[in-house]
């Protein structure tokens, strides 16, 4: 057989194969879920396991979620819900539990559940990532059916605990943010959110509402170790920021230098406590405001 014959031969054996993988799993069909899986105002709280490791996030009688007692990253924890939620249509796989291996879904593998206090409102086995980055292999733990999800579940969930601590300084939501102040060399300058526009109080002038949500999104998104200092003397401030919530709450933060390449950083709402910011997370920050004050 010439070269060019095998090729078209091995087309058609690949084409044929594709065909028939098609055909069984039309035959399997599509499933829907009887059930709601509108569960972020139930789960208190998310159990994942993963090699013989696991870990719990919890709601605290505030709402907040904890990890070991501590603030815990709520932006990836609503993320992780919002997938559940929106499952969607599932195409059944396989019912053959001896696939089970195959698509990493035995109770060895990942697994996610969630609760209401004691009671559990969904168990989920993990599997491998499906055909495209953004689908999974997953199985319920009460059934031996395997399902395939358009939701990247399998890069989600992770019983690693640094990848679901809160990082961030002071997390908040820039929409909630109706007023910014930035003191820089004793000058200080106001910008106040007014029929949902920015104004800058001294000038009149108007700001683009994505160049503010672009400083106040940076601002949200800091993060960085704690440190500690000798004491409150060493900080020489270079810029202080200040932001009035919807609820009237103000936080001031007071940026310092510290080394060549970080910034200190001391928070209102955390009077004891001083952090260490990288260069590639300030250096933009500072010079999104510098150009702010400066524009005319």
């Amino acid at each position: 057989m010439k070269k060019k014959q095998k090729i078209i031969a091995l087309i058609l054996v690949c084409c044929t194969s594709l065909f028939l993988s098609t055909k069984a799993i039309q035959k399997l069909g599509t499933a829907k879920l009887n059930k709601s899986y509108k569960l972020s105002k139930n789960v208190s709280q998310i159990i994942m396991s993963e090699n013989n490791k696991s870990l719990i996030l919890k709601k605290d009688p505030s709402h907040n979620w904890l990890l070991d007692g501590m603030p815990a990253n709520e932006k990836k924890i609503k993320s992780l819900l919002s997938a559940i939620e929106t499952l969607g249509n599932k195409k059944l796989i396989s019912k053959n539990k001896s696939k089970h291996e195959l698509y990493q879904v035995t109770t060895a593998n990942k697994r996610l559940v969630l609760k209401d206090n004691k009671k559990t409102l969904l168990s989920l086995l993990i599997g491998n990532q499906g055909p495209t980055w953004n689908s999974t292999y997953i199985r319920f733990r009460s059934s031996k059916n395997v399902y395939l999800i358009n939701q990247p579940l399998t890069t989600l969930i992770t019983s690693d605990k640094n990848q679901w601590k809160e990082l961030r300084i002071n997390p908040f939501l820039s929409k909630n943010i109706t007023q910014f102040s930035i003191t820089l060399n004793n000058h200080q300058t106001t910008f106040e959110l007014k029929n949902n526009i920015w104004i800058n109080t001294k000038t009149a002038k108007k700001q683009a509402m994505n160049s503010v949500r672009s400083i106040l999104d940076q601002l949200a998104d800091l993060s960085g170790p704690s440190i500690k200092l000798a004491s409150s003397e060493e900080i020489t401030a270079f810029i202080i920021i200040e932001i009035t919530e919807t609820n009237k709450n103000i936080t001031s933060y007071t940026l310092f230098p510290i080394e060549n390449n970080k910034m200190g950083i001391s928070i209102s709402k955390k009077p004891n406590q001083f952090f260490s910011i990288d260069s590639q997370q300030t250096f933009p920050l500072i010079q999104k405001l510098s150009n702010f004050i400066t524009s005319k």
